[in-house]
């Protein structure tokens, strides 16, 4: 287990490796168990205590939930929904990810001064749409308590499927970035966006927004794919070639949906306040992949009696900042601070 890229605006880490192929393979069996159960509701839960799961399953769980909670700095509690089930199986495309980042990029180069530079936004956001159905977002949208969020891929999708960060600065090779100061274009969109409260690119249709919008979603469109050529990690696969966990861009970061891997990134700052950069969206997975995309996902939330009392809030938040980067911002991981696996 080890940490392949960091990066200190957002906060976030990917490890790779962080669950063993046999634990991987059990939490997929599990996850498939719990969505045939759920009747096909959205994003069921995989509990510890669900009493569908042998002792050893529940044992499974309880180890990635307490490996979660010693990174972020804040063990499981009551007040925190458990890991939840993210399935996306491969979809036509509505156009190919090449031709989305050319058209993506001229649009975003349309001058915004003209009115309210809403003219080209309908096919952009078509695009933008077709390739992250889920939207841009924060995950503070419609959820302010939570400060952090780990996403655990179960599966490895050959076409598609990555998590995509426009905002993300590159960092990389266990080296933590510095931010690019003020004078950025993205972060003063995110910044009026968030201004504005909204959270998440398809929540307002307030016209002064627009541009704003456009922005963030030009830049998702345009980010690296993990199936091009980079200086991310590699790793052999089991056709003999070779798939990046990552990819970097000058303002975007692209994870891989890489089977044992797990990307944890922090929503809230050290000093509780949203988190400009922390912008992401999830890729479709393209009709040419051989596997759907399983995904775990668990969003920390501050406990409630500590979110409701800004001293508390903000000694929490930058308790948790520096103890994850205390613990990993080294290149190599050490599994028995992070208990196991």
């Amino acid at each position: 287990m080890r940490v392949v890229h960091s990066s200190s605006d957002p906060l976030l880490f990917l490890i790779e490796d962080f669950i063993t192929p046999a634990e991987c393979a059990c939490l997929l069996t599990m996850s498939k168990r719990v969505e045939e159960s759920s009747g096909g509701c959205a994003g069921p839960a995989l509990a510890v205590h669900d009493e569908q799961f042998t002792q050893e399953e529940r044992e499974l769980l309880a180890n990635v939930e307490e490996r979660i909670g010693i990174i972020t700095g804040c063990p499981p509690h009551s007040d925190e929904l458990p890991l939840l089930l993210l399935h996306k199986r491969p979809e036509p495309a509505a156009m190919p990810p090449a031709a989305a980042t050319a058209a993506a990029a001229a649009a975003a180069v349309v001058p915004t001064a003209d009115s309210s530079g809403a003219a080209p936004l309908p096919k952009l956001r078509d695009l933008a749409h077709a390739r992250y159905p889920a939207g841009i977002h924060l995950d503070t949208h419609a959820f302010p308590v939570r400060f952090a969020s780990a996403l655990l891929y179960l599966s490895t999708p050959t076409s598609g499927g990555q998590t995509v960060f426009p905002l993300g600065l590159p960092g990389g090779n266990g080296e933590m970035n510095a931010s690019d100061g003020d004078d950025d274009p993205l972060k003063a969109a995110s910044e009026k966006l968030i201004a504005g409260d909204v959270h998440h690119t398809r929540s307002s249709d307030d016209p002064a927004l627009a541009a704003a919008t456009r922005k963030l979603e030009a830049a998702a469109l345009s980010a690296p794919s993990t199936t091009a050529p980079n200086d991310g990690s590699s790793a052999p696969t089991s056709g003999g070639k070779s798939m990046p966990s990552y990819a970097t861009g000058a303002h975007a970061l692209s994870v891989a949906a890489k089977a044992g891997n797990l990307v944890v990134f922090w929503t809230r700052e050290a000093d509780s306040t949203i988190a400009v950069r922390a912008w992401h969206g999830g890729e479709v997975v393209y009709r040419e992949s051989s596997e759907d995309k399983w995904l775990l996902r668990k969003f920390k939330e501050i406990p409630a009696k500590v979110f409701h009392d800004s001293t508390s809030r903000i000694a929490f938040m930058a308790e948790s900042h520096a103890d994850a980067q205390r613990r990993l911002q080294s290149v190599v991981c050490g599994g028995s601070e992070l208990g196991g696996g």
